[in-house]
């Protein structure tokens, strides 16, 4: 073969190879382009069905919807908040359990969910789900007699990992019928978290223009505001519609079998998720949004991811949109630097997931050293919102 032509050849295999290379990056950055578009946008998808796919954790959420009747069993302290018309308290704290995780309740009641000499969260409660119909056992019964701080929620099915969307919903609409504006935000957290409750309690007064001596406003209804867009906590005006926690932004939809987050693309057809507040360790949703997020709920079928449901579509859905904010300072599983103390004092964490039951105790502990205690008035107090 002449030496032209081999160049030749050459040549053309080298333009197609480049020709190749391009379409590939035009519809990667076709890709991200769309990935971005959807990422605030929302679908309402159909109602679950076992026909639509096989992933074993969104066909889940089925039987916790054959049957749409919730009871309610309110602890008695909650109830007082509730009926008060006067004041109006900070933040009240959730953490769902199941019946027979009484030893993980003890774990937050005897660290970052006690009050000491008046500091900690106002009001926490434990939202416990039995089958309609089926009453607490005899140990569950003695334990919310002792503490009185669990709310009994009677639902369609077993409390499973699939129905949360469900029970958080249900505690939701409860809360926006009979407890609209005794508080400012609602605390969703999980029970291998921990929260700095002193400061979080500090940052959102000072988020309220709140005095530091009187945490309580008179007014139980705030004004709302019109904006749309995911921005700092920080910046944010003394008001209305807002879900603080760690944001996720443009996060991909999981579409295999094997994922534990397995979405099939009939239940929710963009390739990526709205922006939405990660459920561990936990999410601060304002008054104003609890009652949007209910309303929106009755327009948007259900969706078994907890977390991407109720922050990231329901709050794209409401009208107008709940606003989403970043919290930092949050950190997962050992961090800071495996947990060590002198980290944990120099860089005190507002929030931190999936700890063991003895990382949550020393973590607890350390957070409340002095030393913690005042790094955490500077750090987060600059950066904790931002």
């Amino acid at each position: 073969m002449p030496c032209c032509q081999i160049k030749a050849a050459v040549n053309c295999v080298a333009i197609l190879l480049l020709s190749g290379l391009l379409v590939e990056l035009l519809w990667s950055h076709t890709e991200a382009l769309y990935g971005r578009k959807h990422a605030t946008s929302i679908v309402v998808h159909p109602r679950p069905s076992r026909s639509l796919s096989s992933c074993s954790g969104y066909l889940g959420l089925i039987d916790c919807l054959s049957n749409a009747s919730w009871s309610y069993q309110p602890p008695a302290m909650l109830q007082a908040a509730c009926q008060q018309t006067k004041t109006r308290h900070l933040v009240l704290v959730f953490v769902p359990l199941r019946a027979n995780m009484a030893l993980q309740r003890s774990l937050v009641r005897q660290t970052w969910g006690r009050r000491d000499n008046g500091t900690g969260f106002e009001l926490l409660i434990f939202l416990v789900q039995l089958p309609e119909g089926e009453a607490p056992d005899p140990a569950l019964s003695s334990e919310s007699a002792k503490f009185g701080d669990i709310f009994l929620m009677g639902g369609p099915t077993e409390d499973t990992y699939q129905c949360l969307t469900l029970k958080i919903l249900s505690f939701l609409r409860w809360y926006s019928q009979n407890c609209s504006g005794a508080f400012h935000y609602l605390l969703k957290s999980d029970h291998d978290s921990v929260w700095n409750a002193n400061s979080l309690n500090r940052l959102l007064r000072q988020r309220l223009k709140l005095d530091e001596r009187n945490p309580r406003n008179s007014t139980r209804h705030p004004p709302r505001s019109n904006s749309t867009k995911v921005q700092s906590a920080s910046s944010l005006p003394d008001s209305s519609a807002e879900i603080l926690g760690d944001i996720q932004r443009g996060a991909p939809v999981q579409r295999h079998n094997s994922s534990k987050f397995c979405t099939p693309p009939q239940a929710f057809a963009p390739n990526r998720f709205p922006n939405y507040a990660l459920g561990g360790p936990g999410y601060l949703i304002s008054d104003a949004a609890a009652t949007a997020l209910t309303r929106a709920a009755d327009r948007v079928a259900p969706f078994w991811l907890e977390d991407v449901y109720i922050t990231g579509i329901l709050a794209a859905a409401s009208r107008p949109p709940v606003r989403r904010a970043q919290l930092s300072h949050i950190y997962y599983a050992a961090v800071p630097a495996a947990l060590l103390r002198a980290n944990a004092l120099a860089s005190p964490p507002l929030g931190s997931h999936r700890l063991s039951a003895g990382q949550v105790q020393r973590l607890d502990s350390w957070l409340r050293e002095p030393k913690a205690v005042e790094n955490a008035k500077r750090l987060h107090r600059i950066h904790t919102l931002t």
